[in-house]
């Protein structure tokens, strides 16, 4: 239900809320948090959208939970590594101004 509602168009607040849930979930060492890894996998798009395209925070965010859901090493390096760069990128940006 995190996945499909992180999909559709929601508040800031409320899309930073659903991913900081999502991330402690999926950061657990229960059955649930290795049921609810399984699942965000199956929407990993969504997590990968909004760490490319939300704010730095939801970025930094998905990055951690990138880490967690046992993606293959090679695609989970190369999505940590992106979304790391995109927060380094936005936060020089923030720096200059």
């Amino acid at each position: 239900m995190i996945l499909a509602a992180l999909a559709g168009d929601l508040s800031p607040l409320a899309r930073a809320e659903f991913l900081i849930t999502l991330w402690r979930l999926t950061s657990g060492d229960s059955q649930l948090g290795d049921e609810c890894r399984a699942r965000c996998r199956e929407g990993f798009w969504v997590v990968g959208r909004i760490g490319l395209t939300g704010s730095v925070e939801g970025a930094e965010t998905a990055a951690d939970i990138v880490e967690f859901i046992d993606l293959d090493e090679e695609r989970s390096a190369y999505y940590q590594s992106l979304l790391r760069e995109r927060i380094r990128a936005r936060t020089k940006r923030r720096r200059a101004v």
